[in-house]
């Protein structure tokens, strides 16, 4: 520390009898009267007075967050009112203004705040004396000039107009997109060029402005020559500055500082853009947590700065805190409210931007009570998230703003929200273009998918008019546009429909011809029957003649020789002889014509039974088609009620959830379980989970006073669980130094260790023959427990905190990595030895199962594969999460690794030898994942994040179904670990409350039937389930009997 800054802290000396008010305002810049709290920017105030001085006028430009209004307040101003600027004198009227969404309306505003009789005037008065202001301002471009000139006290006083945040000046061009606001900005601007280039009355000008709209300024030359001529450039701050801006306000407030923490605060720094705010959040929470928990005469120290989450998560978890107070509605609200005071600039990065708050009353569609009651969550004194300040009324008109455009970089669901708002905007924007060019016949009505993005976005946005015309005004043209594409699009459906209905009657007229045809058939196939049976008896017949012909051909034979031999008699009577010859001929003749006859009856007969036998082919097709559409008719029936009644389970376990009578609530939710468990529902289904577990709490908490699987025992963050291999104890640690031993089976504890000094433990292990327990956390040593003995050793080696422990599986070795001096270590039960010194910083790190693969991910999502026999990298992957990493898992047969970063996605990698491959992720967590477990059946794999949930999926079922969420906690999760049976989930929670979960709903249903008294009656089986669906007792032994 310079001779400088110890002159500065020396006038300081705490007393025990200061009050120790907080001397960090946090995000919001220092006001005047805070100006005995400003340090580190000593001599930079001299220089803009100088240029002030020389040019009444100068520009204080620099990056968002680098102090430019604070050094304003608390550096120029003090300086002026001190009579450092000799020419001038002392004696100033200081006025303070921002363009905002109104720029002359505001000026107006600040130069009437300066007259006595406007602040004690009434809201009439007040409103003509505005328009009166305004109306002088716009009458020339000496406005400004012949403004101040009406202040009483202004005969003798220079003037010096601060112009905060210049920047706004060109948000509100841009916002209101017309000549109007072009207009306004150009005689906003004149207005200050001329009141620095008249001599009458003494006025100086300053503005400050973010250095990324210096460019704007061009399309005002004359602005742009006098900031070339006069301005100043803040520096970022050096370490030794900040240094002093740490310590001088702890100081001055009465307070006392490690020299650890100061270095630790700087390092955490770094080179942050939003370095000043973020770090100053910090200390306001640090300092407050430090007020609420010290110890007598302990300064501020480590674990005071750990428990606010460090500058890097101080800011998100402050945020969400004041969101956790919010019910539902209040929720979507502030959801409202945030999206209406955020947009993402051209570079598309977040940028800040006021609203009054009758307007996002009107956009969050709620009265401005309602909205009021969620803003002063954001701006209770200690917060000041939102502005103005929490002293100052909010009214209809009041402008409303985030305190620091930082919290929309550092508050991920603030960030999401912005996501969300730049792609509605986006959806507005386009639908009001289509529905432009669709006015000017240059474009066609919108048809699916951009037809149905557009119907979800409307339903899920509910746009108004007020928001809309944020963006585009015509917001009617759009409405309209969408309706009657939804209309023509109806109407094109219907017709499809109707269609396809005479389609349906054109199918049922062709298969009612086919079954008449059939029919036909089958009669065809009975008269060929018939006809071949008489065919038969024809062929009989013939048959029977030709018989007869051969018998009478055999006679005239005999005759015939008769004859010969008697030739003398037949000479006697010839004639009877010749008569009877031709009688045989005739009879011969006959037979061989009846022969013919019953040869073609056989012909004909033989094609009437193929003809007939081809029928009955046809009879049988047809026969077997419509069995098979039969049996396809019932499947899809069946397949139809399946999923109606696994519908239904779900409906019931939802509704269960809204019911406050514990025995009908656990009725339902245990009916929809064993109708989903019938009908083939999904096991792992995350609405009859819900519906068994509250059930089951919410029945013993009323019967019993039951907390269902809560336990505590610790007093603070739990950060650490271990299970013992034999599955019958595990062990907890964390913020408060605690080691606990449980028992599996009935959840009692005892303390295994307390550390004499409060230590933070931040990893724990049992080794896996169970005889060992390691420690590491904040302290630079590992804390080895022998189980047997309870005897301790602490291993030294490590030159800052253990972050990650990992045994080998032969139990005779581990390996311990810090994350400060990011080093591996590899450790027995007595001595360590440096194994690797990492070029990169850490933030998670795993190993395989088998010891030869360790897996180490960075904070720029970087992911490295290291060969543990020779500590070789042999991969590197730099593009799959692309965000820090902060939890990396293999799974229990080393086929899968599992990676958490800070948005909350999981990434899912299959490990092929020494190659893996990231082919799915897990959604659903929108903050910072803290911990991954596979279970060791590998059968499921739970993910915990910051934003309070716990989500379990099923591994083979990842793409396939969604999770179980489990929400029943109060606040954000930083441990999990599975049972040894795979049965149960444990979760260690930031206010030292441990979670048991089941992990499958029969282990919650077997035994819920012996907690109830009665069954569902009749009136609200129909209501609930349905009166269509057979009544059945829900449990067999529960004591009412239902109503008729």
């Amino acid at each position: 520390m310079n001779p400088k800054e110890s002159d500065i802290l020396d006038k300081y000396n705490p007393g025990s009898d200061l009050d120790l008010l907080n001397p960090f305002p946090g995000l919001r810049p220092f006001s005047f009267e805070e100006s005995h709290l400003f340090f580190g920017r000593e001599g930079q105030s001299d220089e803009v007075l100088i240029n002030l001085a020389q040019h009444r006028f100068t520009a204080v430009i620099g990056a968002s967050g680098s102090g430019k209004s604070s050094l304003m307040y608390c550096g120029l101003i003090p300086i002026l009112y001190g009579g450092f600027m000799t020419e001038a004198g002392s004696d100033w009227n200081v006025l303070v203004t921002r363009p905002g969404i109104a720029p002359i309306e505001n000026l107006a505003e600040s130069i009437l705040h300066k007259d006595q009789a406007y602040i004690t005037s009434t809201e009439e008065e007040k409103t003509i004396d505005r328009r009166m202001t305004s109306t002088i301002l716009r009458s020339s471009s000496m406005g400004f000039v012949d403004a101040v000139k009406q202040l009483s006290q202004s005969s003798s006083k220079n003037i010096f107009l601060l112009v905060d945040q210049f920047e706004e000046l060109f948000r509100y061009i841009k916002t209101e997109r017309d000549d109007d606001a072009l207009n306004e900005a150009a005689a906003y601007v004149n207005l200050l060029i001329k009141s620095i280039s008249q001599s009458e009355v003494p006025i100086y000008i300053a503005l400050t402005m973010r250095s990324d709209f210096i460019g704007d300024c061009s399309q005002f030359p004359e602005l742009t020559h006098i900031i070339n001529k006069s301005h100043y450039l803040i520096p970022q701050m050096t370490r030794d500055q900040q240094r002093l801006a740490i310590e001088g306000p702890v100081a001055v407030g009465g307070g006392k500082i490690t020299k650890r923490l100061v270095q630790q605060l700087l390092n955490d720094v770094g080179n942050n853009p939003d370095q000043l705010p973020v770090m100053q959040h910090a200390l306001m929470r640090t300092w407050n947590y430090w007020v609420a928990n010290r110890d007598m005469d302990e300064p501020i120290d480590l674990r005071h700065y750990i428990a606010i989450g460090k500058i890097h998560e101080a800011l998100s978890q402050h945020a969400n805190e004041a969101y956790s107070e919010l019910d539902k509605k209040e929720k979507e609200v502030c959801e409202v409210l945030f999206k209406a005071l955020t947009e993402k600039g051209a570079d598309n990065h977040g940028v800040r931007r006021s609203a009054k708050l009758e307007d996002i009353a009107e956009i969050s569609g709620v009265s401005q009570a309602e909205l009021i009651e969620v803003i002063e969550k954001f701006r209770e004194p200690g917060r000041s998230l939102l502005m103005p300040p929490s002293n100052v009324t909010l009214k209809a008109n009041s402008i409303i703003e985030i305190s620091h455009e930082s919290l929309m970089r550092i508050w991920q669901r603030l960030k999401n929200w912005v996501d969300e708002e730049s792609e509605s905007a986006q959806m507005y924007k386009r639908l009001s273009n289509a529905a432009e060019m669709y006015q000017i016949g240059k474009t066609g009505l919108w048809r699916p998918p951009d037809l149905q993005l557009a119907l979800n976005w409307q339903i899920k946005q509910k746009p108004t008019m007020t928001w809309a015309k944020r963006y585009n005004p015509y917001f009617e043209r759009a409405k309209v546009f969408l309706e009657t594409c939804k209309t023509a699009y109806e109407s094109e459906e219907k017709s499809k429909e109707l269609l396809q209905r005479r389609m349906l009657q054109r199918t049922k007229m062709v298969a009612i011809i086919l079954g008449v045809a059939f029919i036909i058939a089958i009669i065809f196939f009975v008269f060929g029957w018939i006809k071949k049976i008489d065919a038969d008896n024809q062929r009989e017949i013939a048959e029977i003649n030709r018989v007869e012909a051969e018998r009478n051909a055999d006679l005239a034979e005999e005759r015939r020789k008769e004859a010969v031999l008697q030739t003398e008699r037949a000479i006697e009577s010839a004639d009877e002889a010749e008569r009877q010859r031709i009688r045989a001929e005739l009879n011969a003749d006959s037979a061989l014509y009846q022969k013919n006859i019953a040869e073609k009856q056989t012909d004909f007969a033989i094609q009437q039974r193929t003809l007939a036998m081809e029928r009955e082919r046809i009879a049988d097709s047809l026969r077997i088609v419509a069995d098979e559409q039969s049996l396809l008719a019932k499947d899809e029936r069946d397949k139809a009620n399946q999923l109606r009644m696994i519908s239904i389970a779900q409906s019931m376990a939802v509704k269960s959830l809204n019911i406050s009578e514990t025995d009908l609530k656990a009725l339902l939710a245990y009916q929809a379980y064993l109708f989903n468990k019938e009908y083939g529902g999904n096991v792992y289904d995350n609405y009859i989970y819900d519906g068994l577990y509250y059930a089951k709490r919410d029945r013993l908490k009323e019967n019993q006073g039951i907390d269902l699987n809560r336990y505590r025992g610790h007093r603070d963050m739990i950060r650490a669980i271990a299970y013992a291999p034999n599955g019958k104890d595990f062990y907890t640690t964390g913020s408060d130094g605690k080691i606990m031993q449980w028992n599996a089976n009935d959840y009692k504890f005892k303390t295994l260790y307390q550390p004499a000094q409060s230590y933070i433990y931040n990893d724990m292990k049992v080794s896996p023959d169970g005889k060992w327990l390691i420690v590491g956390g904040d302290a630079p040593y590992i804390l080895v427990i022998n189980l047997a003995t309870l005897n301790t050793i602490k291993i030294d080696g490590h030159t800052g905190p253990v972050t990650k422990l990992m045994f080998l599986p032969n139990s005779e070795y581990f390996l311990s990595y810090g994350i400060q001096d990011s080093t591996l270590r590899i450790n027995d039960f007595v001595n360590s030895s440096e194994l690797k010194k990492f070029n990169d910083r850490y933030t998670a790190i795993t190993l395989s199962k088998d010891g030869k693969t360790m897996v180490a991910g960075n904070e720029k999502g970087k992911i490295d594969i290291w060969n543990t026999n020779n500590m070789d990298m042999v991969e590197s992957y730099e593009n799959i999460t692309n965000r820090p990493i902060y939890a990396i898992e293999f799974s229990p047969d080393n086929k899968t690794i599992a990676v958490g970063n800070e948005d909350g996605v999981v990434y899912i990698g299959d490990v092929v030898g020494s190659d893996f491959f990231f082919t799915r992720s897990l959604p659903g967590q929108k903050s910072r994942i803290n911990a991954i477990r596979f279970s060791p059946d590998n059968k499921l794999i739970a993910t915990a994040s910051l934003e309070g949930t716990v989500q379990l999926w099923v591994f083979s079922r990842m793409d396939k179904m969604l999770p179980v969420a489990f929400k029943d906690h109060d606040d954000y999760v930083w441990s999990i670990e599975f049972s040894a049976d795979s049965d149960y989930l444990l979760a260690g929670t930031k206010n030292g409350v441990l979670k048991l979960w089941p992990t499958k709903p029969d282990l919650m249903a077997q035994d819920i039937c012996k907690y109830l008294i009665r069954n569902m009656d009749k009136t609200e089986w129909d209501r609930y389930v349905g009166d269509d669906i057979n009544y059945i007792k829900t449990c067999d032994k529960a004591g009412a009997n239902p109503g008729k």
